[in-house]
């Protein structure tokens, strides 16, 4: 058997995955809280419970750089290791991932239904790829296509610095940067970064919020969860506004990234946010500042966006990348 992971810094996703071809079906999954357990470890030995199969390979996505088989977690007090995770399990060979390089290699693997287009484009064959994936941290990833072969790149270009782009995102970076330090994209475009926009939004004072909503955002185990459904709902004009700001965040990174990689294969929206908030990603700000790049315009009017749907991939990805590896083959 395979063993293939994602352990994020909220959900912790594992499935055991049988030899062969074609997209991997798991025969046994599971998703965990990750905050329930006091290590990494801990939460592998809770799944593996009870469970007697022989698992050969293991290839686990984690939400952190990886050099050399090790990696430090993002947002968590966590480090791995792919040797010491094999000598502990048993396994013959394990692999660690980056979570969004994961997500790239699963790509080949995914069903239309499994997308959702926010700009059609005008793919080039063989152009590059992009992925950034907002959630409790922000993701980036890269890939090319070589030998008819999608190639994965890892990157951290989340915690590259936020660049604000008009007036109104200036003022945000300046009440971040007063509060936090530097104004990483991260600290902008992510769950805490919704609810500091919120923040933000109640400090500027211009626009009121429902008492009654406020104090259900203050009590609840999961603020950016409610701004974002209130906003939805358009229950609450502070979170409504919060989320149209997000989201002109979120467009102006993007096309970033896009002229960053020059993909003009395509770019996807990953991660836990951004199918949760599809209908506001459609109205149009994310479009229009995703293009909003001067003389580039034209060349981003090219570049198909897409959302990955399903919050399996990084799963898939991994589980790809041990098939191939327990037969010695490189993805």
């Amino acid at each position: 058997m395979i063993l293939a992971g994602d352990i994020g810094g909220t959900k912790t996703k594992l499935a055991l995955f049988p030899p062969g071809a074609g997209r991997p079906r798991p025969a046994y999954s599971r998703h965990l809280a990750t905050a329930d357990y006091p290590s990494p470890e801990a939460i592998i030995e809770d799944f593996l419970q009870g469970r007697h199969h022989n698992v050969e390979a293991a290839c686990l996505a984690v939400a952190g750089p990886v050099i050399d088989g090790r990696s430090r977690f993002t947002n968590l007090p966590w480090a791995l290791s792919a040797d010491l995770l094999a000598r502990r399990f048993g396994w013959r060979r394990c692999r660690l991932l980056n979570d969004v390089e994961a997500t790239a290699h699963a790509l080949p693997l995914l069903a239309a239904e499994e997308f959702e287009a926010l700009r059609p484009g005008t793919p080039a064959p063989g152009g590059n790829l992009a992925i950034m994936a907002p959630g409790t941290g922000l993701g980036m990833g890269l890939a090319i296509r070589h030998g008819g072969q999608v190639v994965p790149l890892a990157s951290e270009g989340g915690h590259a610095d936020f660049a604000p782009f008009d007036e109104e995102t200036l003022s945000l970076w300046r009440y971040i940067r007063a509060r936090r330090g530097r104004v990483s994209l991260e600290s902008v475009l992510s769950g805490a970064g919704l609810e500091r926009i919120y923040q933000w939004r109640r400090h500027l004072g211009d626009t009121h919020p429902d008492p009654r909503t406020a104090r259900r955002i203050e009590a609840s185990d999961d603020p950016p969860a409610q701004i974002s459904s209130l906003a939805m709902a358009r229950q609450d004009p502070v979170c409504v506004r919060a989320m149209a700001c997000f989201v002109r965040c979120l467009g102006a990174a993007a096309g970033n990234l896009a002229l960053t990689a020059a993909t003009s294969g395509g770019l996807y929206l990953a991660g836990g946010i951004a199918p949760k908030i599809l209908p506001e990603l459609k109205h149009g700000a994310f479009e229009a500042a995703f293009l909003d790049k001067g003389r580039f315009r034209d060349f981003l009017a090219k570049v198909p966006v897409r959302v990955i749907l399903t919050e399996s991939a990084p799963v898939l990805g991994a589980a790809r990348v041990a098939r191939l590896f327990r037969n010695d083959s490189k993805p």
